[in-house]
């Protein structure tokens, strides 16, 4: 059970940063 949501917890951060950079990503496009 433990090891579930850490797993969940890990997969949620990993989609935040891949977000993260990707919105990034645009930024320096528009700039």
């Amino acid at each position: 059970m433990e090891r579930r949501s850490y797993q969940r917890r890990r997969y949620s951060h990993e989609f935040s940063l891949t977000a993260y950079m990707r919105s990034k990503c645009s930024m320096d496009t528009l700039m």
